[in-house]
């Protein structure tokens, strides 16, 4: 007797409707490999041991920390999983408000309000702020999330050229007052946006300013505070959001506001309301998390150090690595088989970064993105820069767009006041002689 193998959903032989099954196709099409596996050209090989792993954002090398883990182990045995609901549920005294009043404190904000994911609270706040009619503007390449936000909440979306305040100041001028979007570090590249003027252009024009600090708080600022506080720009920007996926390597998001703010916001966007709330084991985490960033400067001066040292070697070896300005690095090929090359190179030679294509880039500026860590030695860094030198002839570093654009010039973009970033309100020398005592830290949560 034959079992017969259960027919997969997706499967050609299985009926899909014509709509659907040309989505599938075109999507087989671009964003696979033309095999028999059909993966995603984002999936390769996994990094092995000894290998040098920079598709990761826990950009302080805080994962594995023992402080971490111990804390949300014993409040995992303590509490499980918590309750399992909404968090409009939650009654005073409840331990996310302990939290959400902390992060608060990390970012010199009034009030904060946590989300399941840094999606969640981008999209959750455009729905909570935004109308349909409101024109709201948007750097070209501010994250997915805040598209769809604008998209949920009907808004008019009026995208400006990346980090172009002049073109801005343009589409403020045509289409009259409304909310200004940007990141503070942008995810794809490494640039830092010009906060400064566009919290000015916002105030001229009436608009709302929105600043995602998902890749700078944690690795940025006094004591991890983010780009913003480091500016001074607290008092003056509207709302923050985050991801604290990255450098607080957990999963949730948040939306640091005014404090009149937190309970609308929590009781009228939809992700909010239909989310169960953070387990209480993510709670801890959080909590000691924040308790290490704000201790442990020696990280980010690490984290900026290593990131100038890789950014100034790429440079040498020819790579276009000018928009960088922070501990992401991206190699842009160019085009989806160009990267698939890139990456296939640098993996068989011990390193790994991450595969950028369109929706996630423009089409044709498709890229690997190196995340660089505090855990990084010299050794490591050593390797990668032999690594990208060994390659270039093979990846067609001369032919990429990128390496003819390189030397050009470009929107000078704004670069954070000496001392923020790395050395926080930590004079730089004593941070130093702190890093050598968490040497033997960073390498285990390598």
């Amino acid at each position: 007797m034959t079992t017969r193998a259960p027919r997969c959903l997706l499967s050609r032989s299985f009926p899909l409707p014509p709509l659907t099954a040309a989505r599938i196709d075109r999507f087989e099409a671009e964003m696979a490999y033309a095999d028999t596996t059909a993966r995603s050209l984002v999936l390769g090989p996994a990094p092995a041991p000894g290998d040098i792993n920079l598709r990761s954002n826990d950009y302080l090398s805080l994962g594995r920390h023992p402080e971490l883990v111990d804390a949300q182990v014993k409040a995992l045995v303590e509490s499980g999983n918590g309750e399992m609901m909404s968090a409009v549920f939650l009654n005073p005294g409840n331990p996310q408000f302990d939290l959400e009043r902390k992060f608060a404190d990390l970012l010199h904000a009034e009030g904060a309000v946590l989300f399941q994911s840094g999606y969640q609270a981008n999209t959750g706040l455009l729905e909570a702020v935004a109308c349909p009619g409101l024109p709201v503007y948007i750097d070209q390449m501010a994250h997915a999330s805040l598209y769809q936000g604008v998209m949920i909440a009907g808004a008019d979306l009026r995208p400006f050229r990346h980090s172009d305040v002049e073109h801005l100041l343009r589409q403020l001028r045509r289409y009259g007052p409304g909310i200004i979007l940007m990141e503070t570090v942008y995810s794809t590249d490494g640039s830092l946006g010009p906060i400064a003027e566009i919290m000015d252009a916002a105030e001229e024009f009436g608009c709302i300013l929105i600043a995602d600090e998902s890749h700078s708080l944690g690795t940025h600022g006094p004591g991890g505070a983010g780009l913003v506080v480091a500016l001074g720009l607290q008092d003056r920007v509207h709302f923050r959001t985050a991801s604290l996926a990255k450098a607080f390597c957990g999963r949730a998001g948040l939306v640091a506001c005014p404090r009149r703010l937190a309970p609308y916001l929590r009781f009228t966007s939809a992700p909010s309301i239909f989310s169960s709330a953070v387990m209480p084991h993510e709670l801890v985490g959080f909590a000691r998390t924040i308790d290490i960033v704000q201790r442990d400067e020696y990280r980010r001066v690490r984290l900026h150090r290593n990131a100038d040292r890789l950014r100034s070697n790429l440079d040498a070896l020819g790579y276009n690595v000018s928009a960088s300005a922070s501990q992401i690095i991206a190699l842009e090929a160019g085009s989806e088989q160009s990267v698939v090359r890139l990456g296939q190179a640098l993996n068989a030679r011990g390193v790994y970064g991450s595969p950028f294509f369109a929706p996630a880039t423009p089409k044709h500026r498709a890229c690997i993105r190196l995340s660089v860590n505090a855990a990084l030695v010299d050794d490591d860094l050593e390797r990668i820069t032999a690594v990208c030198g060994e390659i270039r002839a093979a990846v067609g570093l001369a032919e990429w767009a990128s390496t003819r654009r390189k030397g050009r010039r470009r929107t000078p973009l704004q670069r954070e006041p000496a001392g923020a970033g790395a050395g926080g309100h930590l004079p730089v020398a004593q941070a130093v002689r702190d890093e050598a005592g968490g040497e033997t830290a960073l390498r285990q949560a390598a």
